[in-house]
């Protein structure tokens, strides 16, 4: 069983190896949104986030999240959160960080999610935070934080250009402090 949810229009299967999320994106926070073509978003405060819910994607089946976006911030950090139809609620722990190039151009990246020991069983909800502020890098509301999501999917095979992923817990120990 590949889904256990009907595949919505927000998905398009290009194969067997990709399923791509639609742009049916919600429950937008400390963002808002300035091109109803596209999915770009002006950053409003320092925790930014958007989420797709019932995706029923096998997570034993697909290993990596591709996210391709440009951003423009004063971090170098994103953050992916998921639950699970068997663990529903988004924490910490099922989260991974990923380096970003906050330049405005566009940037494809890769994420193992198979990093986190929780990415098991049936996906139910993406939470993608696209600028991560922490101490070092804080969040300033003297300047323009943007970004668009050109295209977030699920791709089962090993991409040649793995983003190394971290958990909270790898940041903590590397002195980081997120807000």
């Amino acid at each position: 069983m590949a889904n256990i949810y009907p595949l919505p229009n927000q998905f398009v299967l290009d194969t067997d190896d990709h399923i791509k999320l639609g742009d049916s994106w919600h429950s937008f926070n400390h963002i808002k949104r300035i091109d109803e073509d596209k999915l770009s978003f002006v950053i409003t405060d320092e925790d930014p986030f958007l989420i797709q819910e019932n995706i029923g994607v096998n997570a034993d089946d697909y290993y990596y999240l591709h996210v391709e976006m440009s951003i423009v911030a004063k971090t170098i950090y994103a953050q992916v959160f998921f639950s699970t139809v068997d663990n529903p609620n988004i924490s910490m722990d099922k989260s991974l960080f990923f380096r970003i190039i906050p330049d405005g151009l566009s940037h494809s990246y890769y994420i193992n999610m198979s990093h986190n020991n929780k990415w098991r069983g049936f996906v139910k909800t993406i939470r993608l935070d696209p600028a991560q502020y922490h101490d070092v890098y804080g969040w300033d509301k003297n300047y323009c934080d943007v970004f668009t999501i050109e295209n977030v999917e699920f791709i089962k095979n090993i991409p040649d250009n793995i983003e190394e992923c971290m958990t909270a817990s790898d940041l903590k120990h590397n002195g980081f402090s997120f807000r």
